[in-house]
């Protein structure tokens, strides 16, 4: 099957799959790389990697929010909205990059700023359909394993227009994510994982963050803003 008509088969799927329970707005947002709606920022805005980062005031901030236990729930649901991106953007990826051995970075970016806004829409549509007595807010703790297994970054900022907004680190995988409809079979051969992160301001979480390991690339990123959630 062609790419192309894959991409319209997924997209089929997707829309069965993931029926829109409401309509959804996607906003603009910077972090440094390509402008739209999901810019790209290939090495990805980072403060450090695990033990030892010291953190500015926001940032620390933004941690203490995304741990308090009395905001579980509302993390839970950005987190995993951002976990069904990140799996539906490699997915996508590497269903429409075709032979892995010509593939160069510039292609690899130009899939990823193409597909972050459908698998940002996806992955929102997706969440509205959870009962959210059916998550699990057991997982939700620092996520050293991610960092320490996946080289994740314990924080990654995004820039929706109001200066950087902290995103720690609140999941990461390399193929399906925990909790997620499986729609893709990954093999891994050209993204090899992902990390997600929540990004929060002023007690309100404002967008989400996804960054993929590329095998050839290093890591492309993409920031996608979200409506307003209170802490």
């Amino acid at each position: 099957m062609k790419t192309s008509s894959r991409a319209v088969v997924l997209c089929a799927v997707l829309g069965v799959l993931i029926a829109p329970a409401c309509e959804f707005r996607i906003g603009q947002g910077t972090s440094g790389g390509t402008s739209g709606d999901t810019p790209v920022d290939p090495a990805g805005g980072t403060t450090g990697a695990g033990a030892g980062t010291s953190f500015t005031p926001e940032e620390q901030a933004a941690i203490d929010a995304i741990e308090d236990t009395d905001n579980q729930l509302a993390v839970a649901k950005a987190d995993l909205t951002a976990q069904f991106a990140s799996y539906t953007l490699q997915g996508l990826v590497e269903m429409n990059a075709g032979d892995p051995s010509l593939l160069d970075e510039a292609t690899l970016r130009q899939l990823v700023d193409q597909y972050a806004p459908i698998a940002a829409q996806q992955a929102l549509q997706w969440i509205q359909t959870v009962d959210p007595s059916t998550i699990d807010l057991g997982y939700l703790k620092k996520k050293t394993e991610c960092v320490e297994q996946q080289n994740c970054s314990y924080m990654e900022t995004c820039d929706f227009g109001s200066g950087h907004t902290a995103c720690p680190i609140t999941g990461c995988g390399k193929r399906k994510c925990p909790g997620c409809p499986e729609i893709f079979n990954l093999d891994n051969l050209i993204v090899q994982g992902w990390c997600s992160h929540t990004c929060t301001q002023n007690q309100f979480i404002v967008g989400i963050k996804i960054v993929l390991h590329i095998a050839i690339a290093g890591e492309l990123s993409a920031c996608i803003p979200l409506d307003k959630t209170p802490l």
